[in-house]
């Protein structure tokens, strides 16, 4: 890897602006600097301050999320889009406190009226200053290096001074392949209409994360709860860097499914996610659908409503005196707020919606058979019967060529059992499950 330093004029590097990502997939969420620190950095590089180097990765080395660039932003956001280009666009303007002082460089060369003043914009200051502040210069190191996992390293090296959180320093790691399906997920419908929290600090990258990590297990283990830290986040998207592309199209059609039943079940009543409830709703939400559908077409608004109902009861529980203990309730309450990432916590969130849902809603839903694909005694058993045919398309098929196929649905309570089993082809059974 090497790096070259050089003094840059602002004028160039704003005029560079379209040709810089700004925001490369590895860099933490906009808008952290309050407007008193941008009119601070303004303000040091007016009255000639040293400040700190901006750090840019040449994309001729290596491409990295940067089409369309030359350059990508490793570090200086804050001081560069947040800041610069900002006030130079006319987004924010000096502080009221403002003073030009007397030893800033090239003071001598502007006549008194020239001096940019407390509160004005860029727009207001006199072309003679404006020429100035575009001469002024940034300190620019320019990394040129093909090797990604170098670039990600010097970002975290950079920001050592800075507070990231966990997932910010996990969307650097050098495994970007289940982050980037991840990244995918943060943009279903769920996220953008359902979660009433924001995305700052990659908050809906972590639940995506989550979703993952629980898929991973489910199928894995067979079990739908797991511990959800950041040591057991950090090794999943490690331990898959490598995942081949087939697999990683199983995994992102598996969750996007199970997202768009929790989209069905919020949209069904409105229902807004906040950030304690996002993941053991999922989870809820799966159980209830892995394990009964319900008599009529309203499944997803029967959970809806139960959710609903659930938070309006929890809600005054929380904050109304009761003759009434809850005993459930003050569970989840206590599991809302302590270890919330131990599967413990989770599992116990989860039961309590479950058993209230049974118990308040059992009546409407019918509990599918556990045992989904048939034994290969009954396919057998049911190919022969029907004389190594497809009982829909009369076409004569070998064993392996054969879908044993449950005549009431399985998703809508039939068994898996030899009475409500038949013999179909692949395409009759495909076909019909598309219609």
């Amino acid at each position: 890897m090497k790096c070259i330093s050089k003094k840059q004029s602002l004028a160039v590097t704003y005029n560079q602006r379209r040709i810089i990502n700004l925001s490369p997939f590895y860099q933490v969420d906009s808008c952290r600097w309050v407007l008193s620190q941008k009119q601070l950095y303004i303000d040091s590089l007016i009255n000639g301050y040293d400040t700190p180097k901006i750090y840019l990765h040449d994309s001729s080395f290596a491409s990295l999320d940067t089409e369309g660039y030359s350059y990508s932003l490793v570090d200086g956001k804050q001081r560069l889009k947040e800041s610069l280009f900002a006030f130079m666009d006319d987004a924010f303007a000096l502080s009221v406190n403002f003073k030009y002082g007397k030893d800033s460089v090239g003071y001598e060369l502007l006549s008194e009226e020239d001096y940019p003043l407390a509160g004005m914009k860029y727009s207001d200051m006199s072309n003679n200053f404006k020429d100035h502040f575009k001469n002024i210069t940034l300190d620019i190191v320019e990394i040129q290096t093909s090797e990604v996992h170098k670039i990600l390293d010097m970002f975290r090296r950079l920001q050592g001074g800075t507070t990231l959180n966990r997932m910010e320093i996990r969307n650097s790691f050098d495994s970007q392949t289940y982050l980037d399906l991840a990244r995918n997920l943060t943009q279903h419908v769920l996220f953008k209409d359902s979660v009433k929290f924001s995305s700052k600090r990659m908050k809906h990258l972590e639940i995506a994360c989550k979703i993952l990590m629980l898929n991973h297990v489910e199928a894995t283990y067979s079990i739908d709860v797991c511990e959800l830290g950041s040591n057991e986040l950090d090794k999943l998207v490690n331990d898959n860097k490598n995942i081949d592309t087939l697999s990683l199209k199983k995994i992102e059609s598996k969750v996007e499914k199970d997202l768009n039943n929790y989209y069905n079940v919020c949209a069904s009543v409105d229902l807004n996610l906040s950030s304690p409830n996002i993941i053991p709703y999922f989870v809820f939400i799966k159980r209830i659908l892995n394990r009964y559908t319900s008599r009529s077409d309203h499944k997803f608004l029967i959970i809806g409503m139960f959710l609903e109902s659930f938070e309006n009861l929890l809600t005054e529980y929380k904050h109304e005196e009761s003759s009434q203990q809850h005993l459930d309730l003050d569970k989840y309450i206590m599991a809302s707020v302590q270890h919330t990432s131990s599967a413990a916590s989770l599992s116990d969130r989860v039961q309590v919606l479950y058993d209230r849902f049974i118990s308040q809603c059992g009546a409407a839903m019918l509990k599918l058979d556990e045992t989904r694909n048939f034994t290969p005694e009954i396919r057998e058993y049911v190919w022969r019967k029907a004389g190594k045919k497809c009982q829909i398309c009369d076409k004569s098929i070998t064993l392996n060529e054969m879908d044993a196929d449950h005549i009431e649905p399985w998703a809508k309570g039939g068994g898996t059992t030899l009475d409500n089993a038949r013999c179909l082809c692949v395409s009759c059974n495909r076909s019909r499950k598309a219609a």
